[in-house]
């Protein structure tokens, strides 16, 4: 699998649709990061944290350590652990 990071300038393409010119970078972005935006979405997470969780699992990573999230929390298979609980 490989290991995904979503540029930040990926994020804003993606959530601002230009008022004129060129809509295909917009498209192109939604396109991209869509695994990460379900999980905003579904779970109302912060962009920051769905992206964190998004790449997770594509980095092989089960277990996520992170104070951000619901401590035992899971999410498709990956594992949140709040190391100050």
């Amino acid at each position: 699998m490989p290991t995904v990071c979503v540029d930040t300038n990926i994020w804003i393409y993606a959530l601002c649709v230009p008022k004129e010119g060129d809509t295909s970078k917009h498209q192109i972005a939604q396109n991209s990061i869509q695994n990460a935006m379900e999980l905003r979405n579904t779970l109302a997470l912060s962009y920051w944290d769905s992206l964190v969780v998004a790449a997770a699992p594509e980095a092989g990573c089960n277990t996520l350590i992170s104070e951000d999230m619901q401590h035992q929390q899971q999410i498709d298979g990956l594992r949140i652990i709040n190391p100050f609980k």
